[in-house]
């Protein structure tokens, strides 16, 4: 995808996405959205640091994908917009979530020069590889403030955060050796409520989610 060059631009191309989803909707009834233009809209509004249109495309977002395993920029972009509006602990938990999409992503914000050696968990999905990286746009990466990656730093170093990766890498390493099905099952449900470990309260994570009007992302 050749990222827009301008505010502007980028504002038409938002519109543009929405206009196709929304014809998507009118015309089948629900969004399939293969291509993926309802994450690349996250991008756009990090970049455009529109706080309060953000918000309101997640609530729109959340009410026609409630079960959207979402993709791992979409996932830091909305992490470190809920930073800048204030909301620290669904910010945190936005976070971890991004972190466990694709482990090679935070330490290449944090480091993109370094060099970070392959994490081996035989996941299947494709943007958990490190090549998944070459496809965040520079501008992307370019719109990390200093204060945002401090944020991401200090979280990603807490000892929580460091827990929760490590259990997450463990858990397919154990995978990888077990047949039964019911042992896997069991290992797939721990991995999957590791994130539980940032707050007993599930309040923290709905935010924004309120029922909100269809037609007021617009």
């Amino acid at each position: 995808m050749t990222f827009p060059e301008t505010d502007k631009k980028i504002r038409q191309r938002i519109s543009s996405y929405k206009s196709a989803m929304n014809k998507e909707k009118k015309t089948h009834g629900s969004i399939h959205d293969g291509s993926g233009k309802r994450y690349l809209i996250f991008w756009f509004y990090f970049v455009l640091n529109d706080l309060k249109k953000a918000a309101d495309y997640y609530d729109w977002y959340s009410t026609h994908f409630p079960e959207d395993v979402g993709e791992p920029c979409q996932k830091i972009c909305w992490a470190t917009l809920l930073f800048r509006m204030g909301e620290k602990e669904e910010a945190k938990f936005q976070l971890a979530d991004a972190m466990l999409s694709n482990l090679y992503m935070i330490p290449f914000l944090l480091e993109p020069e370094a060099e970070h050696p392959p994490i081996d968990t035989q996941q299947s999905l494709p943007w958990t590889d490190q090549e998944y990286l070459e496809e965040i746009p520079e501008t992307v990466i370019k719109a990390f403030t200093p204060e945002d990656l401090n944020w991401i730093k200090s979280c990603y170093n807490s000892s929580i955060f460091q827990t929760i990766r490590n259990r997450h890498v463990e858990i397919f390493n154990e995978i990888k050796n077990i047949d039964s099905t019911e042992e896997r099952m069991a290992l797939l449900e721990e991995d999957h409520s590791l994130l539980d470990m940032l707050d007993d309260s599930s309040d923290v994570r709905i935010l924004f989610q309120v029922a909100p009007d269809p037609n007021t992302w617009h």
